[in-house]
């Protein structure tokens, strides 16, 4: 919350400097430097905006990406935060065996067990993110997910980012551009491997360690309760 409280106030500041200095007469607002300061104002603002909020953005997976996770898992059973099929999008993003797009009591992903050998799981990014965590986590410590790949903004300094506390991870390097973006995401992002086969673990660390730094890896893979 205090960086939020941050961010914001050094946007409004370099806001209110710029609307000082037209006052002054010391920038013409019809010039080209003024247009130019007014756009970088409103780019740090939404900027700001996307990387603080609390609406569930979805952000869909980079097709790259999705091979390196197939690599990983051999294949994809089940997405659980899959994008819903429009007339413009007809096909789903990942190429999973199923697909829980919260459309129906069937379908709501929080509400139904994942029972799949293999999950990849991108979730709608704000504050409902903390639900997604736990749930993935709960569902593969419980013994209904085989083995799971989760990708997530790196929020460290968050509780449900601490979820994943036993789990090996990889931090990317610089930031990804998702698919339904035009400009690289405003976050870092971390992926989470979720298994106790030693295999999977290994492809994780030599697939992922191409695109950012693994941590957490482990000789002997934590058991999980029969």
């Amino acid at each position: 919350m205090a960086t939020k409280k941050k961010d914001r106030l050094n946007v409004k500041q370099a806001l209110g400097l710029l609307l000082e200095s037209v006052e002054k007469g010391e920038l013409d607002p019809l010039t080209c430097e003024a247009e130019e300061r007014v756009h970088n104002a409103r780019v740090a603002w939404e900027r700001m905006k996307v990387h603080h909020s609390s609406d569930s953005e979805h952000w869909m997976t980079p097709k790259d990406f999705l091979e390196k996770v197939i690599q990983v898992l051999g294949h994809i059973e089940l997405d659980p935060a899959a994008d819903r099929l429009t007339p413009e999008h007809p096909e789903r993003n990942v190429p999973a065996s199923r697909h829980f797009d919260g459309l129906t009591p069937e379908t709501d992903a929080l509400k139904q067990p994942w029972v799949a050998k293999t999950v990849f799981l991108n979730p709608p990014y704000g504050r409902v993110v903390s639900k997604w965590a736990e749930k993935v986590v709960s569902e593969y410590e419980c013994g209904n997910t085989g083995a799971a790949i989760v990708l997530v903004s790196a929020r460290t300094d968050t509780q449900w980012f601490a979820r994943f506390d036993d789990y090996p991870r990889c931090y990317v390097r610089g930031r990804l551009r998702f698919s339904n973006a035009e400009e690289v995401a405003p976050f870092p992002s971390a992926v989470f491997c979720l298994s106790d086969d030693p295999d999977i673990l290994r492809q994780f660390a030599v697939v992922f360690g191409d695109i950012g730094m693994i941590s957490g890896m482990v000789s002997k893979p934590k058991k999980r309760a029969a």
